[in-house]
């Protein structure tokens, strides 16, 4: 596909070392399980066949909201609140799990990167709170400037007020803990677990972690694998990529992760040098014969750093470069920081790409 969209990150990445043994596969067996899934009995020509027939995510979503604007035009009262009845029921259950994701998933990975977790995750966590720092005054700044100016000699214009339709019925589920509270628990009995390599509670959070895997692959909701090895050391290095996503297979069928919920990233900037992450993404559709959506994240990595010698604030070009190239390479989402600019370029990309047939005179 040649289609490119915007990707806002409100989606979990998930790093995997390299399974080299069976011991390792054990260890990092269930790991999020968000991994490849490749039926054994299929012949990859039925599967990229089967694949193509499927409605790809972003369209059911759009679908979705097209359908819900219809019908709530045209639905009446009574259908309208049976789906806001089930609606509010299922984002109860949305909010009551999210915490419960993150103690599920977040503690058994800290605590699989050993003693080196607590210094890895301070630097992690000031460099995510100054970004989020600087973001909110960059925010700050902007509105306080420009909103005054906007609606300065504006004159309020009155409208009719909507009629509010309530659900039949409400169903209130508690989350157990905040987000803030899940990831301060997980960091703290993750790094206990690392430090204490006590097996007893490794092995009680890799069970939790199963469960909550469980719930996810029932519930639909999307699962993004990102590549990463632990040391850049390969072989063979872009087929050792694709093996590596290979070799989680059993996990991801075991774990019930249905193939159109999965994204796969190449992950650029994880377990890699400077050159296999310029290869990677200059090959980056190698990733097609996995027959997966492909989302790149390159916006403003080391990879265009060093190439240009340039500091985190001055990469935009270099994005910009490499967005173009995703789309032309047939990925279908870009994570991004600057997500105007990006989107600009996407668009201009598509509408060459899409341009075809021949012009005469």
């Amino acid at each position: 596909m040649t289609c490119a969209n915007i990707f806002i990150s409100f989606m979990t990445a998930f790093n995997f070392e390299h399974l080299q043994t069976e011991k390792n596969r054990e260890r990092l067996g269930a790991l999020l399980k968000k991994l490849y899934f490749y039926p054994q009995n299929v012949s990859k020509n039925k599967v990229m066949n089967l694949k193509r027939t499927k409605l790809p995510l972003l369209a059911k979503i759009i679908v979705a909201i097209v359908l819900g604007v219809v019908f709530g035009n045209v639905f009446n009262e009574t259908l309208v609140r049976t789906f806001l009845t089930f609606n509010g029921i299922f984002s109860q259950f949305l909010g009551f799990m999210i915490p419960l994701i993150i103690v599920g998933l977040v503690t058994p990975a800290i605590a699989d990167i050993g003693n080196g977790a607590g210094k890895l995750l301070v630097v992690t966590v000031a460099l995510a709170f100054g970004d989020t720092i600087l973001a909110g005054l960059l925010a700050y700044g902007t509105g306080s400037a420009l909103f005054p100016r906007l609606i300065a000699d504006t004159a309020p214009v009155a409208v009719d007020k909507a009629v509010e339709l309530k659900p039949f019925f409400e169903v209130e589920i508690p989350a157990m803990l905040n987000v803030m509270s899940a990831l301060v628990f997980s960091f703290m009995v993750g790094l206990g677990i690392a430090h204490m390599r006590s097996q007893a509670l490794h092995k009680v959070f890799q069970e939790f972690k199963d469960i909550v895997a469980g719930v996810i692959a029932k519930a639909g909701v999307p699962c993004c694998l990102m590549h990463n090895r632990k040391e850049a050391v390969y072989d063979d290095y872009l087929p050792d990529v694709l093996d590596d996503l290979r070799g989680c297979v059993r996990l991801a069928k075991q774990a019930g992760i249905a193939d159109e919920h999965i994204i796969l990233d190449p992950g650029i900037g994880f377990g890699k040098t400077l050159e296999h992450n310029l290869i990677l993404t200059n090959h980056v559709e190698i990733l097609h014969e996995l027959g997966y959506p492909i989302l790149l994240g390159t916006s403003r990595k080391s990879m265009i750093g060093l190439t240009l010698n340039l500091p985190k604030d001055q990469r935009e070009e270099g994005t910009l470069a490499t967005t173009v190239l995703g789309v032309m390479k047939g990925c279908m989402f870009v994570r991004v920081h600057n997500v105007l600019a990006n989107r600009r370029a996407v668009d201009m990309t598509q509408a060459i790409l899409q341009s075809g047939g021949n012009v005469n005179g």
